[in-house]
């Protein structure tokens, strides 16, 4: 009997969450029946990425709303799932669906757990503990697989890890001066664009490209950082690019000042490109860039921290190196394959013998 697969997915826009289920569908057995429940049918058709599988939406999230518990019920199980693996941005994420999921006998739950963000009450913990009963919890790093341990009091031990993992790409050509920054992403207080605004202020000469998804709101911050800085002639602010390679195309270094993250696929996608990152220590970042060099690890928030470590690789070599070294990692540890194998054998797990 072929492996029967549900994934849910109730983001209305395409980020990393959703890139990494992407990484997955292609590489389930032949046999496998996959069915993808969403809210938003341009998003699961990027999912499925011309993989044969059936979508089924379901219309408005609902969410003050509990009938909409019901309308998730009746589209999971119409498909029958032997697992349902429930993409979730945050832990209490996709609430109707995990109620939906939760309430379906015989059938085998992921969660998997992208963003562990801390509960802001004891309803929320014991919400959380209530839906995980039976379920098998996935993160995506050690690190966040403690938070989520510690944030909401699952067993640490029940808690798996399934690194991202990103497909392989060519080399992208950097600028070859050195001194061509850029940072990718939304541009919120999250991802840090300010921080290497201010940085680019201790680092004569460079240069900042800014790329990303903006409100006029978020845009005009950043804007007058530069200004106050007096960097704002040698910032540049770009709009959203699908194609991660050319947004980094004819930069030298990659900038991830991320006051808080998980496992970012910026950081893969970067380095399986052949940039050299400087990233703050958050999510994973320090667990995948100290495998090429600590250097490049900063504190969130360490404007001159940031700028001594663009400064560090100011010798040509060593970022070639380091570029080397962190592609070579990522062909290697971090691949899509890798990520695939890790639900795979957690499905095969999950069902009877």
């Amino acid at each position: 009997m072929a492996l029967r697969v549900t994934y849910v997915i109730d983001g209305d826009t395409w980020g990393g969450a959703e890139a990494v289920l992407r990484s997955v569908i292609p590489h389930l057995p032949e046999a496998a029946e996959v069915c993808v429940v969403a809210t938003s049918q341009a998003v699961a058709e990027q999912v499925c990425d011309g993989a044969e599988a059936r979508v089924l939406l379901v219309q408005g999230k609902r969410k003050t709303n509990p009938l909409g518990v019901l309308a998730w019920r009746r589209a999971i199980a119409s498909t029958r799932p032997d697992i349902v693996h429930i993409n979730l941005q945050s832990p209490l994420a996709a609430l109707h669906a995990q109620l939906a999921a939760a309430s379906l006998p015989k059938v085998r739950r992921v969660h998997h757990e992208h963003m562990p963000v801390q509960p802001k009450t004891l309803v929320h913990i014991a919400l959380k503990r209530l839906l995980s009963l039976g379920a098998a919890e996935v993160a995506v790093s050690d690190r966040s697989a403690e938070d989520l341990s510690r944030g909401y009091g699952l067993p640490r031990s029940k808690i798996a890890i399934v690194p991202n993992g990103v497909r392989p790409a060519d080399v992208v050509p950097k600028s070859g001066d050195g001194r061509q920054l850029v940072c990718v992403g939304r541009l919120t207080p999250q991802k840090g664009f300010d921080v290497a605004i201010r940085a680019l202020a201790e680092l004569p000469g460079y240069r900042l490209r800014i790329v990303g998804a903006r409100t006029a709101r978020d845009a005009e911050s950043l804007e007058a950082v530069a200004r106050q800085s007096g960097v704002e002639d040698r910032v540049t602010f770009l709009p959203w690019c699908e194609s991660i390679s050319e947004a980094l195309a004819g930069a030298d270094i990659v900038l991830m000042p991320s006051r808080f993250e998980a496992a970012p696929l910026v950081l893969l996608e970067a380095l399986v490109r052949g940039f050299p990152v400087v990233a703050s220590d958050v999510g994973n970042t320090r667990e995948v860039l100290e495998l090429i060099d600590g250097k490049l690890v900063v504190r969130p928030d360490d404007i001159s921290g940031l700028a001594r470590a663009v400064a560090y690789l100011g010798d040509p070599s060593r970022r070639k190196e380091i570029g080397e070294a962190g592609r070579s990692l990522i062909m290697t540890r971090y691949g899509e394959a890798s990520t695939a194998n890790g639900f795979i054998n957690m499905y095969r797990r999950l069902l009877p013998a």
